[in-house]
């Protein structure tokens, strides 16, 4: 069924179990909120005032028109599925519902319009990460007609340069995300070349790349760690008591692996820009990229880490082999997170538990919690 209306979308609500939900839905709900909340009742309320509480009417309308200048079925190929969502499309409906019948009482009016600017915070963020999405999509596709990476460098090009003129008008969040992408691609494509202008390739698919750098990973960067005290760079005390944050330990693991990617023309890149967000190191060598997200073993999202944001980047990417690597830092008698996990090994059997199909995801736990002496042991 092909929802029209709010209405339509209400019908389908259902909290126990969302609904996927494509940018055509998006557009219905963040246009309704947006009505409202431009009502007059609400004209003297710091709603879109720069004083006030953070939304930009202009930010608004721009990410409503964006949505309907996209055609339905790209649109519809983009999906999304959150609470969060259908409980803005009910509170979005009762909303409609009240106006549609009279807005006499001020209480009820205030009410309604903390309401709507709920709703409208949750629908706006999707809203501008789907159109992400589909902007990137219309350049990788408009890539993927062309067979010569020079050609494909010049389009890039092209593409930065309007960017960059358009920039005075976009959301500067917007604006850097897409620049990210763009410097990316630009930078891929340039790589490609030239290992198509020098005839280097190291590794003739994807999976020959994938498995050299879990071995990397299982070899170099396990024994940096263990054996030659690189445990300390994950830690900001002497003690090991105060663990670094994720961001702080990624030049440690490039540092460690960019040797011997070096000497096979392999590119590291740290924290490009994927689908939503920024894959935090990605591995090029000619038309093959893997990518690897690093977690620390204590972060709330290290399971849903594993299962959706790396297949995400992945998906960005156009790989299908991935990295995750988590940090270990807890010890018997040293720090004591993750409560949830008892050691490593259960951790790591629960990660692989919750990798997806269609993809080859290789997951390894980097103990860098401190060694206990040889004299204590």
């Amino acid at each position: 069924m092909i929802c029209l209306t709010l209405t339509d979308l209400y019908n389908t609500v259902d909290l126990d179990s969302p609904k996927e939900r494509n940018l055509s839905d998006i557009e219905i709900i963040l246009s309704t909120c947006y009505s409202i909340l431009t009502h007059k009742v609400y004209a003297d309320l710091p709603i879109f005032k720069p004083e006030g509480l953070g939304f930009d009417r202009a930010d608004i309308e721009r990410t409503i028109l964006d949505l309907k200048k996209f055609p339905k079925n790209i649109k519809g190929e983009f999906k999304f599925l959150s609470k969060g969502i259908e409980l803005a499309i009910t509170q979005a409906q009762a909303i409609k519902i009240y106006f549609e019948t009279g807005h006499e009482n001020h209480g009820l009016n205030l009410n309604f319009g903390g309401m709507a600017f709920a709703a409208m915070a949750t629908i706006l963020q999707i809203a501008k990460d789907g159109l992400l999405m589909v902007k990137k999509r219309i350049i990788t596709d408009k890539l993927e007609t062309l067979k010569s990476p020079k050609k494909k460098i010049e389009l890039l090009i092209d593409f930065i340069v309007d960017w960059k003129q358009d920039k005075d008008f976009l959301n500067p969040v917007e604006y850097e995300k897409i620049a990210a992408f763009l410097s990316l691609e630009l930078e891929r494509e340039k790589q490609r070349s030239e290992h198509i202008d020098n005839d280097v390739a190291r590794f003739r698919s994807e999976h020959q790349l994938f498995n050299f750098l879990t071995g990397l990973i299982k070899n170099d960067l396990q024994d940096s760690i263990r054996l030659d005290e690189g445990y300390r760079n994950f830690w900001r005390d002497e003690k090991c008591t105060d663990p670094k944050k994720e961001t702080e330990i990624h030049q440690f693991i490039k540092a460690v692996l960019a040797p011997a990617c070096r000497q096979n023309a392999i590119k590291i890149t740290r924290e490009s820009f994927e689908a939503n967000g920024f894959v935090d190191l990605s591995f090029i060598h000619h038309n093959f990229t893997i990518c690897m997200e690093v977690k620390l073993a204590d972060h709330n999202d290290v399971e849903k880490g594993v299962h959706t944001q790396l297949p995400a980047y992945m998906d960005g990417s156009r790989t299908r082999h991935g990295i995750y690597l988590v940090i270990w830092h807890k010890s018997p008698n040293g720090y004591s997170l993750p409560s949830k996990y008892e050691n490593a090994a259960s951790l790591k059997e629960s990660l692989n538990e919750k990798r997806p199909s269609g993809y080859e995801i290789f997951v390894e736990i980097i103990d860098c919690s401190k060694p206990t002496p040889p004299s204590k042991l």
